[in-house]
């Protein structure tokens, strides 16, 4: 077998599913942050803080983000599709 066959195994075993077609299940990865909702949510914080509450932070903002840009797209789902999803579960 040659280096190049065996470096596309590899590439076929790290590639990831499709994600499902449903609208509300959908990750859009470019969400973009701006420097000035970064630097509101920096003066926010305390003098002192970890690593980990700014990217949680971070990753609260970028969800709340997506989810307007799903709603404004009409990528939304009624409360009774909701509760029959989570039946599923």
């Amino acid at each position: 077998m040659s280096p190049a066959s065996g470096s596309l195994a590899i590439r076929k075993q790290v590639t990831q599913p499709p994600l499902p077609k449903t609208p509300y299940l959908r990750v859009n990865l470019a969400t973009m942050l701006t420097k000035r909702q970064l630097k509101e949510t920096l003066e926010q914080f305390p003098e002192e803080f970890t690593l980990d509450e700014l990217i949680d932070k971070i990753i609260f903002l970028d969800k709340i983000e997506r989810g307007n840009q799903q709603s404004e797209r009409g990528e939304t789902i009624t409360e009774d599709e909701l509760e029959k999803e989570m039946q599923k579960w």
